[in-house]
């Protein structure tokens, strides 16, 4: 099944002498690397096309071991049936724990920018894994409003100990990622309208406070919001790792002085419809649509929407 995602065909490693022979005519989707100075690693894609049949919604994961939650936003289609381009942007967990395939993928994937939404102490405790010599921008974004920085937010759970009780924390953090987010969109899109591409952003699980900008960014490029929310589910689809559990289960522990319920913590980790509505409702009570709160809370201008939609979509459809 295609996609407007580029296809991965075969990643194969090769003597560096072999180097001339490899991809002689390399279009913009196929990659070379030299890995450890010694191994050229051939990462061979077939290129997307728009007349290429594709559904509605696509998972088009990167397949990163250390990363599950990695995939390309490409693909996506507007209202008006233009596609996002591939290669553009990719949304994705923490890069920490990339496995040395990983890195060689990220370096084959050409990825210019990192926009990292996590807490500076989240950065610190586990810096991104990235190729060596890598020398693209990054771009540090704090949200405080996450799971991980609120000590408050799990008051309904002490009251609640149950997956109700954890729908609701939840559902409060999601809430308050408009305001926490306002004062980072405008730049943000400037970001990925200037020659700073491939651009991938990222937070801790890659569903929560990324899910959020990736909505939102989706709704400024006109893509209907079932489409939205169908790409939000994506991140349920995903497993995550016994010690991500043991360490989100750690932290509900030390808020609510109580081991939590195994349903509890798949609760906190997992994404359900409800948060990312309960952060559309809001904006809408506040700002009337998400074009209101783009323009009132974040001060971003429609020239810089439009410069949005020319680096990320492609050309209109034919009429008829």
């Amino acid at each position: 099944m295609s996609s407007l995602s580029p296809q991965i065909l075969s990643l194969e490693t090769h003597p560096a002498n072999l180097l001339p022979e490899l991809c002689p005519t390399a279009n913009q989707y196929s990659h070379r690397a030299i890995f450890h100075n010694a191994v050229v690693v051939a990462l061979r894609v077939r290129p997307a096309v728009l007349s290429d049949p594709i559904p509605m919604f696509n998972p088009r994961s990167i397949a990163l071991l250390g990363a599950p939650n990695f995939r390309d936003v490409g693909g996506l289609r507007t209202a008006e049936g233009r596609a996002i381009l591939p290669n553009r942007v990719f949304r994705s967990e923490r890069l920490s724990s990339l496995a040395p395939a990983d890195v060689v993928m990220v370096r084959a994937l050409g990825i210019h920018s990192v926009c990292d939404l996590r807490s500076e102490a989240e950065s610190l405790r586990h810096p991104n894994r990235m190729p060596p010599n890598w020398a693209g921008d990054y771009l540090h974004l704090p949200i405080a409003a996450d799971v991980r920085a609120r000590k408050t937010v799990f008051e309904p759970l002490i009251a609640k100990p149950t997956a109700v009780g954890a729908r609701e924390v939840m559902e409060s953090i999601y809430r308050s990622f408009p305001q926490a987010f306002a004062p980072h969109f405008g730049y943000l899109i400037d970001c990925i309208t200037r020659p700073a591409l491939p651009l991938v952003i990222h937070c801790t699980a890659g569903k929560d406070r990324t899910g959020f900008a990736i909505a939102v960014l989706l709704s400024a490029l006109d893509v209907p919001i079932e489409t939205v929310f169908a790409d939000y589910l994506l991140s349920s689809k995903l497993s995550y790792t016994q010690v991500t559990f043991d360490e989100v289960a750690a932290l509900i522990a030390s808020h609510i002085g109580a081991t939590p319920t195994k349903e509890v913590v798949r609760t906190i980790l997992g994404v359900d419809r409800t948060y990312l509505q309960a952060a559309f409702d809001l904006i809408d009570e506040s700002y009337g649509s998400n074009a209101g709160y783009l323009k009132d809370a974040c001060g971003v201008t429609q020239k810089q929407i439009v410069k949005l939609k020319a680096a990320l979509l492609g050309d209109s459809p034919a009429a008829g």
